[in-house]
């Protein structure tokens, strides 16, 4: 309905209201022992004139119009609610609130005015006073549903649930009843833990409203908190032989099964809902996503690339697909993906992908001109300032990566990894004081600090400083990863910066049976190993370091220093 025609409504049943109000307050003598006066022919006059203003869109004009009016008749509560409108569209709410309150005490059976001020009322959440107004306008409408659905939800907020229960029991028993109300009482029901009760709310609204799946879920997930699994397998079944398209009810049935250690069911309901659809999105996907969590990649390939044959125009088909490639470690092929996908839209994520798998497989140059693309539209994106700041340090200019990894802070305070890179940026430009800091806060506030110990043990190392103290971070990293091949090379480096290097040769080979060949654990290998006065050893780890990394200027001067 376009503004004018509301507000010749509003003008049509405004004159209703002034009729009606007007020298009602005339006692019963005068009225018989004079003739009739009707309205105040002024406040009359002023108020059509009001309306024509306010119909034209001229509030200001029309408030003076019927503040006019009010001086000439001061008794009409149909003037104070057009006062009270103007005054709301001109954002004046409070002094709305009191010229409704002032037409409300004239005529307290007005229901509009006091449909008005519960309104205002009700977003000051004055609760207690809006109760008594809803509760006054079911009494002159007894059967309004809607003024009974908003006293149910102001008694619903405030913790009435068992008046809140009432009024919604009665809403339902009327017809055309919204699935919100019935999701409401069920909700209620659960809260008191009246099971029965509950139950028969969401099996109402599911027959009232069978295609509609939140129902399905919530009284399955009910039914599971209760112990019911079987109870919710079945209304689960029930949903999707239905034939409605119920994606999530789909998966949740999937995520029983699992949990009871029937992937094979699990696979088999994908199977079968795939069957059902097999241009399903959706459903391709799913199936595809179970072949590959349980073993079966081969399948799970064949129905990603069917994705793309069917979706070729839909970039997120061709994002799916070389994700689960680069899962599986075939970046060149995810690499073919992303690029396609990033050709089909403007979305930034086919790129930030793409860029990921470059860094992946070691092409910073590539991951950043990729990055670089994208930055200007997502220069507070903290996934897009992480990965260029990594690529840029990767590249040894740390300096110019700390602005990046301090806006994922800014952003996401508690990005440990954020942190961590801006740490070792800072350690990497000699800025100890304050690589320093940031580690010692990190390792004081994270739960999951092992990292920051060993990273913060390894820097100290390197410099020569607070030896005990490193050993001290390392051996707590330690204890919460006793297998971690990165943590055992660490300590290995302290003991042979403190000179313990028999003790520092055991973790570091440690290290590399645990990790495999490594450029940095062989060349510290290597280095043990001229400590020990066994060159021959040193030479042939410092040559197999340089086989893996040639561009690692240390091991040839090392190797060459040995030759001689």
């Amino acid at each position: 309905m376009d503004r004018l025609h509301k507000k010749l409504i509003l003008f049509s049943s405004f004159i209703i209201l002034i009729s009606a109000c007007s020298s009602s307050k005339t006692n019963q003598f005068v009225e018989e022992s004079m003739p009739v006066l009707g309205y105040n022919n002024i406040a009359m006059d002023l108020t059509i004139r009001g309306s024509i203003q306010e119909v034209l869109g001229n509030d200001e004009h029309a408030l003076r119009l019927y503040e006019e009016a009010k001086r000439y008749d001061s008794t009409s509560a149909g003037i104070d609610l057009a006062i009270a409108k103007i005054q709301q569209n001109l954002g004046e709410y409070e002094k709305a609130m009191l010229t409704l309150e002032e037409g409300m005490q004239k005529d307290s059976t007005n229901f509009e005015i006091l449909d008005n001020l519960a309104i205002l009322k009700e977003i000051k959440q004055e609760d207690d006073f809006v109760i008594r107004l809803y509760q006054k306008m079911i009494n002159l409408r007894p059967d309004d549903y809607a003024i009974k659905n908003r006293l149910a939800r102001i008694y619903e907020r405030t913790g009435k649930d068992g008046a809140a229960i009432q009024l919604y029991e009665e809403i339902v028993k009327l017809e055309n009843v919204k699935p919100e109300i019935w999701q409401s009482l069920g909700n209620l029901y659960l809260k008191r833990g009246d099971k029965k009760n509950a139950i028969r709310c969401f099996k109402n609204l599911i027959s009232t409203f069978p295609g509609n799946e939140t129902t399905y879920l919530r009284l399955g997930k009910y039914f599971q908190q209760a112990g019911d699994t079987l109870e919710a397998v079945k209304l689960y079944i029930d949903a999707i032989e239905s034939k409605i398209r119920f994606n999530h009810v789909v998966q949740e049935l999937a995520d029983i099964y699992v949990a009871q250690h029937k992937t094979d069911q699990a696979i088999s309901l994908f199977e079968t809902y795939y069957q059902g659809d097999t241009t399903s999105f959706f459903r391709i996907t799913s199936l595809a996503e179970a072949h590959e969590k349980y073993g079966d990649t081969d399948r799970a390939q064949i129905l990603y690339h069917r994705l793309t044959e069917l979706y070729s125009d839909n970039w997120r088909a061709w994002v799916q697909t070389g994700r689960f490639e680069q899962r599986q470690h075939r970046y060149d092929n995810s690499l073919k993906y992303f690029k396609v996908a990033g050709s089909l839209t403007n979305d930034g994520l086919p790129s930030l992908l793409l860029s990921q798998n470059y860094l992946q497989v070691d092409s910073l140059g590539a991951a950043e001109q990729t990055l670089r693309t994208i930055y200007p539209k997502n220069m507070d994106n903290i996934d897009v300032n992480y990965l260029l700041g990594l690529a840029v340090k990767k590249q040894n200019r740390a300096r110019e990566a700390i602005p990046f990894f301090k806006t994922v802070l800014k952003v996401k305070p508690s990005d440990a990894n954020a942190a961590l890179m801006l740490a070792e940026s800072y350690a990497q430009i000699r800025h100890f004081e304050k690589s320093d800091s940031l580690y010692q806060f990190v390792i004081a506030n994270s739960p999951e600090k092992a990292l920051f110990q060993n990273n913060f043990s390894y820097s100290l190392a390197q410099r020569g400083e607070k030896l005990d103290y490193a050993l001290d971070l390392v051996d707590d990293a330690l204890k919460q990863e006793p297998e971690n091949g990165a943590y055992l090379d660490t300590k290995g480096w302290v003991l042979f910066k403190m000179g313990k290097y028999e003790e520092s040769l055991k973790y570091i080979q440690n290290s590399l049976q645990t990790r495999g060949k490594n450029v940095e654990v062989l060349e510290h290998l290597g280095d043990v190993y001229s400590k020990l006065g066994d060159r021959n050893k040193a030479v042939e780890a410092w040559k197999e370091a340089y086989s893996l990394d040639k561009s690692r200027e240390s091991l040839y001067l090392k190797i060459n220093l040995f030759k001689e």
